[in-house]
């Protein structure tokens, strides 16, 4: 069966394989001449210029892999604090938090790639940065934040298991419903953080995906790289530095992830969203 992206952009790979229980080729056109297509859960590959690359998905890259890590575990025990059997039936482990974050994030860098105008994320290597300023790691913003990608999952939570009963032979079945249900609700926030990208500067966040501003500028020396813009070149510099994680998204939606010493490439942020159980 053949996907478009644009059609299966909100679905797991669990449900795609539920619709058709076998391998989906997925196909999608970036622009005139550039393709990116793969069966899934296989290898994605893309086609620009006569010239066919493999694309791996970003939570390939260790430092991202340990990021969601820690953000899935915290939010595990945040979870935990509810004392409340729903949570413990549907959230039986840190694991489905680091999925849930992993799909929402993959979908602010979607909505970015999609949007042909690029952006780049700035991680700082601390986990809450409401007392720190972006000032503090060499990132001057225009504009402060205040959404929490982190504390939207768990408010959602909450929201569901307010609206379902707490006991009965199927208050588990309903609680997953409501879920569902509103899961799309919730998933609008990537929209709001995709779009702060559209100012010029960076969007900074701290390892809980709060974002602690946006409209930043970096304020490192930086080397010219090869093949790249200034803004990877800005982030990349950035990350020796201070320490921390860049999502750079460029105008004609290719992404690069770079940690603390090396960028990890090619890679392709469309994968990660459909690649997720």
């Amino acid at each position: 069966m053949l996907f478009d992206t644009g059609h299966i952009n909100s679905l797991s790979l669990d449900e795609i394989n539920v619709m058709t229980g076998a391998p989906v080729l997925v196909v999608r056109v970036e622009d005139p001449g550039y393709l990116k297509a793969g069966f899934l859960p296989g290898q994605i590959h893309s086609l620009r210029g006569g010239t066919i690359r493999e694309l791996q998905s970003y939570d390939t890259v260790t430092c991202v892999a340990e990021l969601f890590r820690y953000l899935g575990e915290w939010q595990y025990t945040e979870l935990t604090r509810f004392d409340d059997g729903r949570v413990a039936a549907y959230f039986n482990g840190p694991n489905v938090c680091s999925k849930i974050m992993m799909e929402l994030w993959s979908q602010v860098l979607w909505y970015v790639a999609n949007q042909r105008h690029g952006g780049a994320f700035l991680v700082i290597p601390v986990e809450d940065g409401h007392d720190r300023h972006p000032g503090q790691y060499k990132i001057n913003c225009d504009f402060p934040g205040s959404i929490s990608l982190s504390q939207a999952l768990l408010d959602h939570v909450e929201l569901c298991l307010n609206q379902s009963p707490t006991e009965g032979p199927k208050h588990l079945v309903v609680f997953r419903l409501i879920w569902r249900m509103w899961r799309q609700k919730f998933f609008r926030i990537a929209k709001m953080v995709a779009d702060l990208a559209n100012v010029d500067g960076c969007v900074v966040l701290d390892r809980r995906l709060r974002v602690c501003g946006f409209g930043g500028k970096i304020n490192v020396d930086t080397k010219p790289m090869k093949e790249s813009g200034t803004r990877h070149a800005s982030a990349s510099a950035w990350c020796e530095e201070v320490g921390g994680i860049a999502f750079v998204v460029s105008q004609d939606g290719d992404l690069r992830v770079f940690p603390n010493t090396h960028p990890a490439t090619p890679l392709d942020a469309w994968r990660r969203l459909v690649d997720v159980t």
